[in-house]
């Protein structure tokens, strides 16, 4: 039986490949199979008939994260000024 190895898990958060911020997220959608996550800190609710948020991330460029889903409502309630929601891109 092999030992198992926790250097198979690590990851990297500031690895701009693994992890791109708005500057850094290539321009053509990612290939199939392929995703990319972006992550940030929610610093404004600017929802009014949609749940929107501004969101800061660690270049300190902000973007809007908007949910469009059945119930986007029921989909963030969770979301609250100062949490960290990630951006799935696929």
């Amino acid at each position: 039986m092999s030992m198992p190895s926790d250097t198979v898990y690590k990851l990297d958060l500031e690895d701009i490949i693994a992890f791109p911020n708005p500057g850094h997220v290539p321009l053509l959608p990612p290939t199939p199979g392929e995703s990319w996550i972006i992550f940030g800190q929610i610093v404004k609710d600017k929802s009014i008939m949609r749940s929107v948020y501004m969101v800061r991330d660690n270049i300190d460029c902000h973007f809007p994260v908007a949910f469009y889903a059945d119930n986007p409502a029921e989909d963030a309630k969770d979301c609250k000024i100062g949490h960290v929601p990630d951006v799935l891109l696929q």
